[in-house]
This record gives C-alpha cells, sequence and structure tokens, in this order.
C-alpha cells in the first residue's frame, strides 16, 4: 500500500522530494526516517528534515485508491488558498456521500455540518516551519481528540453542545467557517478546510473489514469492473452508509388441484363438490 501512495505522489507534478518516517525498506522514489513513536512526532520529523519548504505535504501510506489526478487537485488548490489567506494549514474534506458511491462497502466516519455531511481526508498541506513551532500546542490537540471534556476546554463548550445538537436536532449549527475558526484557535495558526470531490483522498484502511473491503473492490477491477462514475459535486447531499439491498422474494402462485376440492358445510362434514369441465 505503500507503494501506491508513493506512486501516486510521484504521478503529480507538484510533489516535491518524498520522504517516509516509519520502518519501511530502502527505495530510491523516497528518504527514509526513523519512526518516532507516534503521527505527530513522525510529522514535527518529516518537517524538521523538509524544513528549507515553503510547504510540506502529510499524507498517510493506508490510502489504497490514491492517483495523482487526486494529490495534483488539491494540491492546486491548497497552494492558491494558503497564498492567498496567508493559512499556515489547509485540510481536505469529502462529502461522504462520494465515498459510498465510489467505494461501496467502506464505511466512513462523518460529520454532519450545515453545507453536508462530510469525512476528513487523510493529508493537508502545512508549513514546516509552523508544524515545529507549534508541535506540543499540535500535539495537545491531537491526544485531545478522543476525549469531550479536553477538547471542551480547548475549542469551548459552546462548540461540544453545537457538535452534540448539530449530529441530532439542528444541523444548521456548525458550519464549515466556524470549524475553521475554531481550529485556528485550536492550533494558534490560521487554517483553512478544502472541500475535496475526491473521495480517494479520505478512503482509508483502519479496520479488518476495510481491508476486506477493499480486497473485494480491486478483485472486482481486476476481473474487468469498473468504480461508479461521480455525478458534479454538490454539497448538501446527507447520505448515510448504504443498507444492503434484500433479495426479492418470488411471488406465490396458487393453482387449483385437478382433484375435487371439497366445501365444509356447519356441521363440519365435507360435501363434495362437481368440478367444472
Amino acid at each position: 500500500m505503500l507503494l501506491r501512495v508513493v506512486e501516486a505522489l510521484r504521478e503529480s507534478e507538484l510533489c516535491g522530494e518524498i520522504t517516509v518516517v516509519g520502518k519501511v525498506p530502502p527505495s530510491d522514489y523516497y528518504a527514509r526516517l526513523p519512526d518516532k513513536g507516534d503521527f505527530i512526532s513522525n510529522a514535527v520529523a518529516g518537517a524538521v528534515a523538509n524544513g528549507e519548504a515553503a510547504f510540506m505535504l502529510v499524507c498517510t501510506c493506508d490510502l489504497p485508491f490514491l492517483t495523482g489526478e487526486a494529490v495534483t487537485d488539491f494540491l492546486t488548490a491548497a497552494l492558491e488558498k494558503a497564498t492567498q489567506s496567508g493559512a499556515s494549514v489547509i485540510y481536505p474534506v469529502v462529502p461522504v456521500s462520494r465515498c459510498y458511491l465510489r467505494f461501496p462497502g467502506l464505511k466512513r466516519t462523518a460529520l454532519k455540518l450545515r453545507e453536508s455531511r462530510f469525512t476528513g481526508g487523510n493529508m493537508m498541506l502545512t508549513r514546516p516551519q509552523f508544524i515545529i513551532s507549534q508541535r506540543k500546542r499540535i500535539a495537545d490537540a491531537y491526544k485531545a481528540r478522543k476525549s469531550p471534556l479536553r477538547l471542551a476546554n480547548m475549542l469551548g463548550w459552546d462548540m461540544i453542545f453545537r457538535l452534540l445538537f448539530s449530529q441530532t436536532l439542528m444541523p444548521r449549527l456548525l458550519t464549515l467557517p466556524l470549524l475553521e475558526k475554531r481550529i485556528s484557535q485550536l492550533i494558534a495558526g490560521p487554517a483553512r478546510v478544502f472541500v475535496s470531490a475526491y473521495p480517494e483522498i479520505a478512503t482509508d484502511v483502519d479496520k479488518p473489514s476495510d481491508y476486506q473491503a477493499v480486497q473485494k473492490i480491486f478483485r472486482r477491477l481486476e476481473a474487468g469492473g469498473k468504480l461508479a462514475e461521480l455525478p458534479e459535486m454538490v454539497l448538501g447531499a446527507d447520505e448515510k452508509p448504504p443498507k444492503p439491498r434484500k433479495k426479492a422474494r418470488r411471488p406465490v402462485k396458487k393453482t387449483a388441484s385437478k382433484s375435487t376440492t371439497q366445501k365444509t358445510t356447519q356441521k363440519g362434514k365435507p360435501v363434495a363438490r362437481k368440478r367444472t369441465p
């Protein structure tokens, strides 16, 4: 899977040198850095190694369907957005309905916002010096992602209430601009969100069931099948994972028997009834 991601990055003309952090085999296509133990530490190590670069693309290695086209689309928009806004972090989100359509069988974690229901991408564009200077704050935010109390203290209690109610009663409480504002406060630097039309950047493998679903898709492609064509992206879709179709039952045809039928009288005795020729 690592080689698939590396190949997709190399296909994009906007990608420069590739550095892989972790215990991986040597290759002419990338430089290697030892694993630092966790995601943020690895990202910081990559930032230190590429500290002279204006921007750095951070990408996970568990994206089996990633393509050079998807990478180029994100980098083109992210670089433009970062240059115009001065943002230090550009993070992609994808309407989850596009993931379900393109890669059926792979469940995604999604968040309901006013604009649509989104799932997060597995890459981001950032400035290396920002990652280095804010490493502690970013690490604290990453550690707090599974603790509502810690997140509330960092994001504000009103944000927690908005998050809870927006998923059930009032989806208009959460918006992309509001998330950008609060995340910027959380990491002490301007952050922006980019809505991508490519589900390839958000379809990763986290669980054995994900791996099995990916294998099934690849077998279908090897047998001559094709991925579903995606329509033009329209925000506002609020789809949940499609339920498997139930097999339709064949209607049972009732046919009259050739033998003489019987009609029961009120006394319970069967009375012979002649068959019409």
